[in-house]
């Protein structure tokens, strides 16, 4: 994620060359061709799919589990990539594909406009500069799946997201925060000028894990206004490994609202080896997002 032009440099500059290499080698390895699907969608599998949204073709990758039947409604997940990546890497970072077929999720995988979404006016280029809906896309994604029939139950629509996805997250969970029943936001903050923008008209559960060394995401500033906006209490904590994790379940609605804190972490999914830099498995990101909605899932 590169929250301005301006430190564009600097941040690859501090990747190792082979790093980069890798990165962008996975990237265009893994976009490929799609030949969108046109069908119906009554049965468990993966899919690619397009459609129009303020005169833009907007694509995502689709994936229904082996036990949907379509008689009762379930989960949605949205899993948002970070900036300059895909839908395909997102999916070999998180492997959120085999937790939707376990746990009975439909689960998108969208892809943002050049690889980019726009959280606001500082994230993410060119997503931000020129104006795109995304907030809107998410909802009309949504809005699209249940149009071609599947039986989504819209009070258990999660999203999680690094970095830029991360940012998105945050901007529609404080924009749109009746379509959302949990954000979980992967060294990601907020896009606004200042934080004060967001107002969401009701309490959101939100889990942020961050970096101790990440230099791209004000994370304290995010979660303490998150705490504000939750009007959030007590707390516990844990240690898992080299993160410390704070959790506040004493908030309005009952939100509970949890921020991990990786000592000696960078800019990266914690849990897998995709990291832009300084990564750690003490704490499986992809398994505690999980764990995390699952709770707000049961509730």
């Amino acid at each position: 994620m590169i929250p301005t032009i301006g430190i564009e440099a600097d941040w690859l500059s501090s990747l190792k060359p082979c790093r980069i290499t890798l990165i962008c080698l996975a990237v265009l390895c893994l976009t490929g061709c799609n030949t969108p699907w046109t069908g119906p969608l009554t049965s468990q599998g993966q899919y690619y799919l397009e459609f129009e949204h303020d005169d833009l073709t907007r694509s995502f990758q689709l994936h229904i589990p082996t036990d949907y039947s379509g008689e009762v409604s379930v989960p949605l997940h949205f899993d948002i990539h970070p900036w300059y990546t895909n839908a395909y890497l997102m999916e070999w970072m998180t492997d959120m594909r085999s937790a939707s077929d376990t746990s009975g999720f439909i689960l998108v995988q969208p892809n943002g406009i050049d690889n980019s979404w726009n959280a606001g006016p500082k994230c993410c280029s060119p997503a931000n500069e020129d104006g795109i809906d995304d907030v809107g896309v998410i909802r009309a994604i949504t809005e699209e799946l249940i149009a071609k029939g599947l039986n989504i139950d819209l009070n258990k629509v999660f999203l999680d997201g690094m970095s830029n996805g991360g940012y998105l997250s945050n901007r529609i969970a404080c924009e749109d925060p009746e379509l959302v029943a949990g954000i979980a936001v992967v060294v990601g903050s907020m896009g606004y000028d200042s934080v004060d923008q967001c107002q969401p008209s009701t309490p959101v559960p939100v889990l942020m894990i961050s970096g101790g060394d990440d230099n791209l995401a004000s994370r304290e500033e995010t979660f303490n206004r998150w705490l504000v906006l939750n009007n959030c209490k007590n707390s516990t904590s844990e240690t898992i490994g080299v993160f410390s994790c704070e959790t506040f379940t004493d908030c309005d609605a009952g939100v509970e609202t949890t921020h991990c804190v990786g000592a000696g972490v960078g800019h990266c999914w914690p849990g897998t080896d995709f990291f832009f830099y300084g990564c750690n498995r003490d704490l499986d990101a992809s398994s505690y997002i999980l764990d995390f909605f699952s709770r707000i899932n049961s509730g």
